[in-house]
């Protein structure tokens, strides 16, 4: 669908050297930036995980996938000192 908008300058100029450095149609840009916006800001989308992760950066959640398998290690450590013959 075709559509007129009217957006900053700077905006605008932003735009337009984010689409040529990454060669993509500026309404490509444009679409992907909406849906990515409604996405994460529809109430329906709520507070899930998912969201939770969209917002993270790849070096937040490998930070996070250590930080886990170190908290699962540790707690698998002090399940073997438990006496679970009763």
């Amino acid at each position: 669908m075709k559509t007129a908008i009217s957006i900053p300058d700077e905006i605008f100029y932003k735009a337009e050297k984010f689409a040529r450095k990454k060669r993509i149609k500026r309404s490509n840009l444009y679409a992907k930036a909406i849906s990515e916006y409604v996405e994460r800001y529809d109430e329906s989308f709520g507070n899930s995980w998912e969201r939770v992760l969209s917002e993270m950066t790849p070096q937040e959640i490998e930070e996070m996938e250590i930080e886990n398998k170190f908290w699962e290690k540790l707690s698998l450590e002090a399940l073997s000192y438990e006496d679970w013959s009763s």
